[in-house]
């Protein structure tokens, strides 16, 4: 797993990628963010047999790789034994929009943790709308199971099902669509 942050510029992505097809290896999966001026990158990279061993791949990475790239970057070996256990979660799209109280993140990943979930794809942001703060909350979640992602969506309904009918929770399977919040 390749971990790069730094100041954006045009490429990141294409040289970090190329830079592991010269090696041998190539990307599994990879997420990019972006906030203002600044990026942060999570690379999962596979090591064919026939090329440097995962260990050789992460020295290299961190040791030849990083200091030629102009931002951070670290490489770290992934657990296979935990990555090749793990199920197919069941994924879930969480979009919250509600007058802004404190500790809305905090219970959300609260819910999260308690019933083994993780939040990704995560955006939040707050606006003013008619002489209030509004907060708009969207991301993916993967469950472990139907049976949690039901029993998450209850309890969600219950903190939202007040009556304040300008609240909207939305819940539902999760798609490849990427979200954009605004206006409501």
């Amino acid at each position: 797993m390749i971990f790069a942050m730094g100041t954006h510029r045009p490429g990141v992505v294409r040289d970090v990628t190329a830079a592991l097809l010269d090696e041998g290896a190539s990307v599994a999966g990879s997420r990019k963010v972006m906030l203002a001026d600044s990026f942060a990158v999570l690379v999962s990279v596979w090591v064919p047999p026939e090329s440097k061993t995962p260990e050789e791949m992460v020295t290299h990475i961190n040791e030849t790789l990083a200091p030629a790239m102009g931002f951070s970057l670290t490489a770290h070996m992934i657990d296979q034994a935990v990555a090749k256990a793990a199920q197919a979660p069941v994924k879930r799209h969480l979009k919250l929009l509600c007058p802004q109280r404190p500790g809305i993140i905090k219970a959300i990943s609260e819910l999260l943790k308690d019933n083994d979930c993780i939040m990704n794809e995560v955006e939040a942001d707050t606006s003013a709308k008619g002489g209030e703060i509004w907060f708009e909350f969207e991301c993916t979640i993967e469950c472990p199971s139907e049976d949690v992602a039901d029993a998450m969506k209850a309890q969600m309904e219950m903190w939202t099902g007040t009556e304040d009918k300008r609240i909207s929770l939305v819940f539902d399977s999760a798609t490849t669509k990427r979200y954009t919040l605004g206006g409501a």
